[in-house]
């Protein structure tokens, strides 16, 4: 069975969705600001706010990292997505 590319894309999308909105409601769960949110982890607060409205294509998993370490994010959270 061959995969192509679209489904690939589309799984991606989803993940991303997905990982960002863990990150907004984990921030907002902490009653933390994006400006807070954004001196603890060293990923700029316009980048937050791209990436917790799906605008930010180019999240990478360096800045994942940065925020799930900020926000005490347990990575196999992502099992649950």
């Amino acid at each position: 069975m061959q995969t192509d590319y679209l489904e690939i894309k589309e799984a991606e999308t989803e993940l991303v969705q997905k990982v960002a909105a863990l990150i907004r409601i984990r921030r907002e769960e902490l009653g933390m600001g994006q400006v807070l949110l954004s001196k603890l982890s060293g990923v700029e607060r316009a980048n937050i706010s791209r990436i917790e409205r799906g605008k930010r294509p180019g999240l990478t998993f360096g800045i994942v990292v940065k925020l799930f370490t900020a926000l005490k994010i347990d990575f196999a959270a992502i099992d649950d997505l």
